[in-house]
């Protein structure tokens, strides 16, 4: 799919016939990676590494640079990869935030020291399909849930 969305993206230019319009007139385009997260059909789903989201996100952009009046925004693998981390966290997360939190500097940098000091369990997790694990949040209904 990912060899196909820089074509897709060029057809929706064509579609809202974007090479006649004024200068000022753009198409964004916002890419960002794929994050689980709890209670939703692809709780379990694993994350790409930052990497692979880096080099797909790459290829993408790079296909379309010579695209006209395009704009495209892009989202940090890395800080998808935090948030997935986040997301989908365990106990073992707890003492990760509690690291973080009393670093009180940027999130990525003290993310990285507390994956250093603590290890790095958090992002293992989302890294992986969760298939039929339980999940820390299997104890929590939703109201009208039925459950």
């Amino acid at each position: 799919i990912i060899n196909e969305t820089p074509e897709f993206i060029k057809s929706l230019s064509s579609d809202v016939s974007l090479g006649n319009r004024p200068p000022d007139r753009r198409l964004i385009i916002g890419l960002a990676p794929f994050v689980p997260k709890a209670s939703t059909p692809f709780q379990r789903r694993l994350m790409q590494d930052e990497r692979t989201l880096k080099n797909k996100i790459k290829s993408v952009t790079d296909a379309l640079r010579d695209t006209p009046k395009l704009d495209i925004e892009t989202e940090s693998p890395r800080m998808a990869v935090i948030q997935g981390a986040f997301s989908v966290g365990n106990r073992s997360l707890g003492m990760h935030l509690d690291f973080i939190s009393r670093t009180r500097g940027a999130l990525a940098g003290s993310w990285d020291e507390a994956l250093r000091e603590i290890g790095s369990k958090p992002v293992d997790n989302v890294l992986r399909s969760r298939g039929g694990d339980h999940l820390p949040w299997d104890f929590i209904r939703r109201p009208g849930s039925g459950e």
